[in-house]
């Protein structure tokens, strides 16, 4: 049916112009994901990585989990859950000193001594696009002062051998998340 009634005409180019404007929203979107996920991909991971992060319907992380029947929400909730239960399935070993057995057919094993330079040598080799540990020291400051916080370290490595002691804060970790491949292949 063809009408040439000003009422439709002006309903035609209404409706060509918001075609026009999707058209253009699609094409628009079309050559950002080429950007992210196109021949750039190797040269900016991070970018894709973001893109992806944003279209995941849940961004908070871990969903939502049940203790004894009642759901909890916050992170920290989230966090004792899970810390409580990584705790109930390891073997706590007591603090005792280990017992004195039959001397060794083996040699005793040389001193471990750590020197200034190695130390140096791993701090700059951090990569500065890593996450901090449990001390929140970021990698790219640690880069930068490793000529003079090598010789400190050297000397607190040196001392916790020493001793056979690890400090408490030595022992903190941050617990990895998954991240990819098989979830159920641990």
């Amino acid at each position: 049916m063809n009408s040439q009634t000003q009422e439709d005409w002006s309903l035609f180019k209404k409706l060509r112009s918001q075609d026009q404007k999707s058209l253009s929203l699609r094409s628009a979107r079309r050559r950002y994901l080429n950007e992210v996920i196109g021949p750039s991909l190797r040269e900016k991971p991070k970018a894709f990585y973001q893109y992806v992060k944003r279209l995941r319907q849940d961004s908070t992380g871990i969903q939502q989990l049940f203790h004894k029947g009642c759901p909890k929400s916050s992170s920290q909730e989230k966090a004792d859950i899970l810390g409580s239960h990584f705790e109930s399935v390891f073997t706590s070993e007591p603090d005792t000193p280990l017992p004195n057995i039959l001397p060794s057919k083996y040699p005793p094993m040389e001193e471990i001594v750590v020197h200034a330079n190695g130390v140096e040598n791993l701090l700059r080799g951090l990569d500065p696009s890593k996450s901090t540990g449990p001390d929140n020291i970021p990698a790219i400051l640690l880069k930068e002062v490793a000529t003079k916080v090598s010789p400190i370290l050297t000397h607190i490595y040196n001392q916790s051998l020493k001793s056979g002691e690890l400090s408490k804060d030595w022992k903190k970790a941050h617990v990895p998340f998954f991240k990819k491949g098989d979830r159920t292949k641990g």
